[in-house]
């Protein structure tokens, strides 16, 4: 699905959480001390492509899926203000056919996997007195495990091709929040990339082919990375 089409529907899904958010009661759990909260969020993706032409190669078949989740938790320390961590899982699978410019035909497989794990501090802004909108920054450090197995069989040769990638990255995530109902609430935020690095390393046919290391500094807000969580937030004491 394009990802224009995926931000406009994740905006007008969060417009509508706002509006219904607007006519109902003050929310009975409040950003204060002693409040624990645990969040949700995922997608799927199925793709499936014929004879499309790529200038040095055209594609006659291909299929492409995936799929993410992810899962967040935290605890409130003060009014406004908490810490927490986070996990994600990603997957993804490619079979293509595709044909060169030489009509020589070559079969793909495709596999990857990124798991990734932070921890965060995440400040509110209260919109109102009732604290049912609030505003919200995130600013965390991830740790980022990539790997992606590539098998082309090309004129009855097959070549294996290992790639994994580790790095850590700190950034900021600004985003906007909506309590529903009681306790549970709404957060549509998007990714500030601010400084990452990591090493990556390159198999052939089970022999290092080649390792690099990076270092990058992007303050680029991203805003086709919008996502909306759901999150559910309680009191452990009083």
């Amino acid at each position: 699905m394009n990802k224009h089409l995926i931000l406009y529907l994740c905006c007008q899904m969060f417009c509508i959480t706002f509006l219904f958010a607007q006519t109902t009661k003050q929310p009975n759990v409040l950003l204060t001390k002693g409040i624990v909260f645990f969040g949700l969020s995922g997608g799927a993706s199925i793709r499936e492509t014929e004879n499309q032409d790529l200038f040095i190669f055209r594609i006659k078949e291909q299929q492409k899926s995936g799929f993410n989740v992810f899962v967040s938790g935290g605890y409130v320390l003060g009014n406004d203000f908490g810490v927490g961590g986070a996990f994600r899982y990603d997957q993804s699978r490619l079979t293509r056919t595709a044909v060169d410019q030489d009509g020589i035909v070559s079969d793909i497989k495709e596999a990857g996997t990124i798991l990734t794990s932070s921890a965060y501090l995440k400040y509110f802004i209260p919109l109102g007195a009732s604290k049912r909108i609030n505003l919200y920054n995130i600013a965390g450090v991830a740790w980022v495990n990539d790997n992606n197995l590539n098998e082309t069989l090309t004129q009855q040769v097959l070549t294996r091709t290992y790639t994994t990638i580790n790095s850590v990255q700190l950034g900021f995530s600004p985003g906007i929040q909506v309590f529903i109902i009681d306790g549970f609430a709404t957060e549509l935020g998007v990714n500030i990339a601010g400084i990452s690095g990591g090493a990556k390393k390159v198999y052939v046919n089970g022999v290092e082919d080649s390792k690099s290391n990076r270092l990058d500094i992007d303050l680029k807000l991203d805003i086709l990375s919008a996502s909306i969580s759901f999150y559910y937030y309680f009191r452990v004491n009083n």
